[in-house]
């Protein structure tokens, strides 16, 4: 697994840039859209053969969008399907990712997909995650790529970036689907209001560990981490190291805020977050004495119905320590 500072991309949510857009003719007709990097792509139709992004992939099924195949995370070592992609069937779908730590392609999976278009979002334009750079020119040469810019904003331009996607590609707004998808959003979003009012002030920390350093969400990094502030979650604010999402912390200094809970990167092995309460500094923390920790689904489809679960199971969690 990567540490927190090669997965800066992974854990950076946020979309929506202005006067990026798109046009959709019938599906029958041209289609055209304007990608977050400036890039115009044309084609003769609308695209059905999408290979997208794994977790991408996934938010574009909860607006009944289809694709092909997926690079990213599918499944943990374990076999189960990685939280990454929740909601994704992931037997439907074709894996065409590379062998490489930073992900890629398997080139000839890939061309045996015979792709319309390649998908993917941006943490650090105009670098499509989980496609290195010198592998991206490759896969243009069988499909255009389309980028979408998830850095530095908040977290419903997060959503309403990926909509206009997903309605350029055939979505319905108005389908049962999508409405039950942005009512769950509304209702968990008003139940992490409730349970933050119960909090009473309690010290929240969103943080992530390597046996060197300990990591603390920054401000304005983590979109999903500042909806959460917005509903009241009483949430440490951090300072972002400089070049990083996170404040890095060396575990000499993990006491340097006041933490009643700590929320861990549910991507980190559970044997890291038990060897935090091996550091002195760390072990101070009322969240350490109490064993106060929950999980933080720090990568997530970024759909409404996505985050409704996952904002759902974070009430869940934080509820036994509401009043």
């Amino acid at each position: 697994m990567r540490t927190p500072r090669s997965l800066v991309a992974a854990t950076m949510t946020a979309a929506l840039v202005a006067g990026c857009g798109s046009s959709d003719d019938d599906a029958g007709g041209a289609w055209t859209y304007t990608d977050d990097r400036g890039e115009e792509i044309s084609l003769e139709a609308r695209p059905e053969r999408l290979v997208v992004q794994s977790t991408l992939a996934s938010a574009l099924s909860d607006y009944g969008i289809d694709v092909v195949a997926t690079f990213g995370p599918l499944r943990t070592e374990g076999g189960e399907v990685d939280p990454q992609v929740e909601g994704l069937d992931v037997d439907s779908v074709e894996d065409v990712s590379g062998s490489s730590e930073m992900g890629g392609f398997a080139f000839e999976k890939l061309a045996e997909t015979e792709p319309d278009l390649i998908v993917s979002n941006m943490y650090v334009p105009p670098e499509l995650w989980y496609v290195p750079a010198d592998e991206e020119q490759k896969a243009a040469e069988l499909a255009p790529t389309l980028g979408l810019d998830f850095s530095e904003s908040t977290l419903p331009e997060v959503l309403e970036r990926v909509e206009k996607l997903a309605v350029a590609l055939g979505a319905d707004l108005d389908s049962e689907q999508v409405h039950d998808g942005q009512l769950a959003f509304d209702e968990a979003s008003d139940r992490l209001r409730s349970v933050a009012e119960g909090l009473d002030g309690q010290q929240i920390l969103f943080a992530s560990a390597t046996d060197e350093l300990l990591y603390l969400a920054g401000p304005g990094a983590f979109a999903d981490v500042d909806h959460y502030r917005s509903l009241g979650l009483p949430i440490v604010q951090a300072e972002a190291s400089a070049g990083s999402p996170w404040e890095e912390l060396s575990w000499e200094n993990a006491d340097k805020y006041p933490a009643d809970i700590v929320v861990w990167d549910s991507r980190i092995p559970e044997a890291q977050r038990e060897s935090a309460q091996d550091q002195p500094a760390f072990r101070t923390l009322a969240a350490a004495r109490e064993d106060a920790y929950v999980d933080w689904a720090a990568v997530t489809p970024p759909s409404p119905a996505g985050y409704a679960r996952v904002m759902d199971r974070l009430a869940d969690a934080l509820e036994p320590y509401a009043d």
